[in-house]
């Protein structure tokens, strides 16, 4: 993980100089950056790095790229208590799901998201969920299952619920 502004060399003259390297050519690099203009985003990936996040790093975002870019599943432990109120919500959750009738968007949205739920990217899944919903309010209740997921960090089963309504 690096910055781009840096004391000696800049962060892009480092990933370049990483990458040259044989032993660092397939090492994920995360670039953080305060400056969040496009064209530094664009100069850090064509520089060679895997993924770039904006200042101040958001800990799902983080984590999701450090999962993606590392392979990883994060696993995490509920406390008894929150056992029983996810227990008590996914029971919720489906008796709601059995009376309220989902409508998925386009399968061109759906593959959007389905890309953005597998790279782990939480923030512009829910970016992604917000724009199909403001085109259809038919959408609301497919978006609003999507964003609780994600508030969760829950990508597996948004991928799965996506998956549901992929067309193969």
């Amino acid at each position: 993980i690096s910055d781009l502004a840096m004391p000696i060399m800049d962060g892009y003259e480092m990933i370049a100089n990483l990458r040259q390297l044989p032993l660092f050519q397939n090492v994920p690099i995360i670039v953080s950056s305060a400056s969040v203009f496009a064209s530094d985003q664009h100069q850090s990936l064509e520089a060679g790095a895997n993924e770039f996040l904006p200042k101040p790093v958001e800990v799902n975002s983080l984590l999701a790229a450090l999962g993606l870019h590392l392979q990883l599943e994060w696993i995490y432990e509920e406390d008894k208590q929150e056992k029983g109120q996810s227990n008590q919500q996914s029971k919720q959750t489906k008796v709601e799901a059995d009376t309220v009738k989902i409508v998925p968007p386009s399968q061109e949205d759906l593959n959007i998201l389905y890309e953005l739920s597998r790279k782990g990217l939480i923030n512009n899944l829910v970016k992604e969920s917000a724009r199909i919903e403001s085109l259809n309010s038919d959408f609301s209740p497919f978006t609003q299952h999507i964003n609780q997921l994600a508030q969760k960090f829950k990508i597996k089963q948004i991928k799965n619920f996506i998956e549901q309504y992929l067309q193969k």
